[in-house]
């Protein structure tokens, strides 16, 4: 089994702030960043890697899907001019003062038309013929494509916890699952580095000849800036390794390389075309860096701790009611659907639960995570969540509004 926490208010705790607001100083060119204009960028290429995966596991003929039609074609130009034609639903939205999520849409139409204009354009090397795929595209004009990317800030990502509350990763204290993300974080901005050092520069010797020149800033001002991307998902997996996604589109990633050679000192003086020859070599990079984290082997357990002890009277919180927006793409059938979208909405549910104070030292997660019984009374608490709106949409998607009385949860803590 393995959790994976899509980073969102939905499955985290943000115990740190972004110190010093939503922007920070570039040590390359001395000039303010706006952070938040930085995650939307992430949360836009999460979410149209994301509608180009949806796209390229999409049936045409047995055997045949829309991805591996473009890898027999080589369009793969055309495919992203396809992914620019996906329409922002709204605006950012800010689940926090860390995290964004951004959502797109993208016509079966003009998936269709890709498809139909791609084999016609390359009929010799095309596994499939258009009368074969007619059937895929007559049910594909009627569909449309949606889904969501999210990204926070790297200043948070050491404070997240697993979205479970049983299993390995609860039986771990903190310190050492901190340093596991902080390993695996490191470890995904090791991996951008090491895939750009070997790109030639026109003297014959390449870019690790400056990343590793102990008298320029090169590496360390790298580092610095990849280590602010902001980060996509974080993995928690049962063999104790924790695997962290951070977002670094190529042309991003060259742009802040380029400002970092030409102002370092003494500067590296290239000429454009030398750069237009280096871009088109990061263009082959992928877009984001998946990072490892390992727990040391003789890594210490949490003790088992005395049962918490209950404040006698209730919270201030055990008075009100929350709620929660759950979504589901279309499934197989629309009963599947407003599941998975309960079941989304839950999963928010349960974080909001989870942050509550329940003394002023102690969250109820925290102690949800030391005690069985307390994780118990919040499980029997969320049970009694209840959705009192859906809506249907043409394309199949389901949203679900849930609410929980608060009262409840107090009521199944002081029962356990």
């Amino acid at each position: 089994m393995r959790w994976w926490v899509f980073i969102s208010a939905v499955s985290i705790s943000l115990a740190v702030g972004l110190s010093g607001g939503a922007a920070w100083v570039s040590a390359q060119t001395g000039t303010v960043v706006d952070t938040r204009l930085v995650q939307i960028r992430a949360a836009s290429a999460d979410a149209m890697a994301s509608l180009q995966q949806q796209i390229g596991t999409m049936v045409l003929a047995d055997g045949v899907t829309i991805g591996s039609l473009v890898q027999k074609t080589s369009t793969q130009t055309q495919l992203a001019q396809l992914l620019e034609q996906a329409r922002q639903i709204g605006g950012p939205r800010w689940l926090d003062a860390h995290t964004v999520q951004i959502r797109l849409e993208l016509s079966g139409a003009a998936i269709s038309a890709f498809v139909e204009s791609t084999i016609q354009a390359n009929p010799t090397t095309a596994p499939v013929t258009l009368v074969q795929v007619q059937p895929a595209l007559q049910a594909l004009v009627k569909r449309q494509l949606s889904t969501s990317g999210t990204s926070a800030s790297a200043s948070t990502i050491e404070d997240i916890r697993p979205a479970a509350t049983d299993g390995v990763w609860s039986k771990i204290d903190p310190q050492y699952r901190r340093q596991a993300i902080a390993l695996a974080h490191q470890h995904a901005v090791q991996q951008v580095i090491d895939s750009v050092r070997v790109v030639a520069l026109p003297d014959g010797t390449t870019l690790g000849s400056l990343i590793d020149n102990p008298q320029l800033s090169v590496g360390a001002d790298l580092h610095r800036y990849l280590m602010s991307r902001p980060v996509t998902a974080v993995n928690f997996r049962d063999d104790q390794q924790v695997e962290v996604t951070i977002s670094a589109p190529a042309e991003q990633v060259f742009q802040a390389l380029r400002r970092i050679v030409e102002t370092t000192t003494p500067p590296t003086v290239l000429t454009d075309s030398a750069w237009a020859q280096m871009l088109t070599e990061f263009q082959q990079s992928p877009q984001s860096s998946c990072g490892l984290g390992q727990l040391p082997q003789s890594v210490a357990l949490l003790p088992r701790l005395a049962p918490v002890t209950l404040p006698v009277e209730p919270p201030l919180w055990a008075g009100e009611m929350i709620d929660a927006v759950g979504a589901a793409e279309a499934a197989d059938t629309r009963l599947k659907t407003r599941r998975a979208a309960e079941q989304d909405a839950l999963v928010k549910l349960r974080q909001q639960v989870m942050e509550l104070p329940l003394t002023p030292e102690l969250k109820l997660g925290d102690a949800a995570l030391n005690d069985p019984q307390i994780a118990a009374a919040v499980d029997r608490a969320l049970s009694r969540a209840r959705a009192y709106k859906s809506d249907y949409f043409s394309d199949g998607r389901v949203v679900v509004r849930s609410s929980l009385e608060l009262r409840d949860v107090w009521d199944q803590l002081q029962e356990q």
